[in-house]
């Protein structure tokens, strides 16, 4: 019978713990810019005929950074502390600082890096770094997950026949990473399933 896999919920959330991080910092970026932009406006601008108006403006986008600033890191705390207790009750939290950390690095070691254009051959150098740009953006969700008992690491397959060739070129070197950093695990061989790659380890 064929194995079926599931990601964990740190491998559903990770990439939504990114952007909703990203949000976070943006939006109070934002707000702190609105808030300075308001203060400034005030002191400087004495006697413009609408200058009530635009304050308000101001004020209103303000506010509303501020809310959604506040929204995103209540939803941000809310699904970290769902991580956190299953992490406390079936694992440990050194595992989720691995599993982040392992994440980050395969991340970095899959990354390609685009071609550089000499002015010749223009038309291939932009076709290449298409293909570059398509494998990154797959490869880019990749996330490995560490426990007590076994190790999971999930890769997108990219949608491009091109990204994909380079992708089956780099298995053995990705088996060959995981195995260097975490050797006290058993690791499978790769896996295809739903357009996706995956080892699973077991803890010896």
């Amino acid at each position: 019978m064929k194995q079926s896999y599931k990601k964990s919920y740190f491998m559903k959330i990770y990439n939504l713990l990114r952007n909703l991080g990203l949000l976070v910092f943006t939006f109070a970026m934002l707000s702190v810019f609105l808030k300075i932009l308001s203060l400034m406006y005030f002191k400087v601008v004495l006697n413009f005929p609408f200058k009530n108006q635009i304050l308000n403006g101001i004020e209103l986008l303000y506010k509303g950074a501020i809310i959604i600033t506040l929204v995103v890191l209540v939803s941000l705390l809310f699904l970290i502390l769902i991580e956190l207790s299953k992490r406390l009750s079936n694992d440990s939290l050194l595992n989720l600082a691995k599993s982040i950390i392992a994440t980050s690095r395969l991340r970095h070691f899959l990354k390609q890096y685009k071609i550089t254009s000499s002015g010749e051959n223009e038309s291939y150098v932009q076709s290449e770094n298409r293909i570059i740009d398509s494998f990154n953006h797959a490869v880019n969700k990749s996330v490995i997950d560490l426990t007590r008992k076994e190790l999971k690491l999930f890769i997108k397959i990219p949608k491009e026949a091109q990204s994909k060739e380079i992708l089956n070129k780099q298995k053995d070197l990705i088996k060959q990473h995981i195995f260097s950093f975490y050797s006290e695990y058993i690791i499978s061989d790769f896996k295809e399933e739903n357009f996706s790659l995956w080892i699973v380890g077991t803890k010896k």
